[in-house]
């Protein structure tokens, strides 16, 4: 996930507005921006590991059609360089490994029920600054509404998406393509009450020839000191595991046309670690 309320609903959110963080989840969302809108996120996570991401998005003047701008990174540093000798072990340094995407989105509202999106990626991979890869991506969204309280979406990601690597080793040129695995994902979200959030989702992934289950419920009815309190929840279950994610989320109105959301994430991870 690129932002904490999606990683805390298991990313169960292609069917659901995700305020700030729209191009990420589905570019179809777009089509129901209003104001410009900011996102920011940072995962500070065990083995060094890191996510973070960007995202602005401007509403056209008509509110029917938005933009956005958005950035990705996710990334190891302090890997250990060691060469094995036959008594001992030399520390050669550390090396740090990173991938990402600068991302342009757009959407649009072609009716009152359907919505379409798509993304255009350009890809980053740099692996101790000495091997390289760049590509280009696509995604392509749709929502449908079935009424305000009830939407379905679908995302296919990654579509003609790939890295062309390209560098030295051992002397020697090495040039070859890595293409991404297709993910189709298809999603439903529902309002129970004002209060009450259901979400569930299904992810086909191409390379696997596998179907992940996600759901998630975000609860809305709570307050700190009179602030808007979300708790969040998700389940997965991929590769024959299920797993968890736990979140919460505060809203801090500063004015009328200015909001600061403010999210946090628990993920055990499919590996329990945090």
């Amino acid at each position: 996930g690129s932002n904490a309320r999606e990683v805390s609903l298991s990313n169960t959110l292609v069917s659901n507005y995700n305020k700030g963080n729209n191009p990420f989840t589905n570019p179809a969302l777009l089509g129901s921006v209003k104001n410009m809108e900011y996102g920011f996120s940072h995962f500070s996570m065990s083995l060094d590991r890191y996510i973070q991401s960007l995202s602005i998005v401007l509403p056209m003047p008509d509110e029917q059609i938005a933009i956005g701008i958005s950035f990705y990174k996710a990334g190891t540093k302090n890997i250990p360089m060691n060469q094995s000798q036959p008594d001992d072990y030399y520390n050669l340094g550390y090396y740090n490994v990173w991938e990402g995407y600068g991302m342009c989105s757009f959407g649009a509202k072609f009716s009152d029920k359907i919505s379409g999106g798509v993304n255009l990626k350009l890809f980053r991979n740099e692996i101790a600054k000495q091997y390289t890869a760049s590509g280009f991506g696509t995604d392509l969204g749709l929502l449908y509404e079935f009424s305000h309280q009830n939407k379905l979406g679908i995302l296919i990601n990654n579509l003609y998406s790939k890295y062309s690597w390209d560098f030295d080793y051992q002397g020697q040129r090495r040039q070859y393509d890595e293409r991404f695995p297709i993910t189709l994902s298809i999603g439903f979200s529902s309002y129970i009450n004002e209060k009450v959030l259901v979400l569930s989702q299904v992810d086909y992934v191409q390379t696997n020839d596998e179907l992940n289950y996600k759901s998630g419920v975000e609860l809305d009815m709570f307050s700190i000191k009179k602030l808007p309190f979300k708790v969040r929840v998700g389940f997965n279950y991929i590769d024959d595991k299920l797993n968890s994610s736990l979140g919460v989320g505060l809203k801090i109105p500063i004015r009328d046309s200015f909001n600061i959301g403010v999210d946090y994430a628990f993920d055990t991870g499919m590996d329990d670690t945090f």
